[in-house]
């Protein structure tokens, strides 16, 4: 469930908005209008509790070269996973760049 953009700086926060939008228009095509309306599903977990779950968001994390450089992807896909947990901060579909210069 996670994946890697490759795209020009310039376009990233047209892209990132455009990925926002089309996930938060189609996701409710995987809801029962009931559980929609609720805004929520109950689901029975492994050990038999009841738990519930807001409907699906997609949280976006973005590494950029514009403030600074990386030595390895390894190091780009870990700037991006830090600001993909900033982005899953916000109860809703959400993107964050990271702007640090160092």
């Amino acid at each position: 469930d996670d994946f890697a953009l490759v795209c020009a700086p310039q376009v990233v926060p047209a892209v990132c908005d455009e990925i926002v939008e089309r996930f938060d228009a189609s996701v409710r095509q995987l809801y029962d209008e009931a559980d929609w309306e609720r805004g929520f599903i109950e689901v029975v977990n492994r050990r038999g509790e009841l738990c519930t779950y807001g409907p699906l968001t997609v949280s976006l994390g973005v590494a950029t070269s514009v403030h600074r450089t990386f030595e390895s992807a390894a190091e780009a896909a870990a700037v991006a996973t830090e600001m993909k947990q900033l982005a899953k901060l916000v109860p809703a579909s959400a993107w964050r760049i990271d702007k640090r210069t160092s």
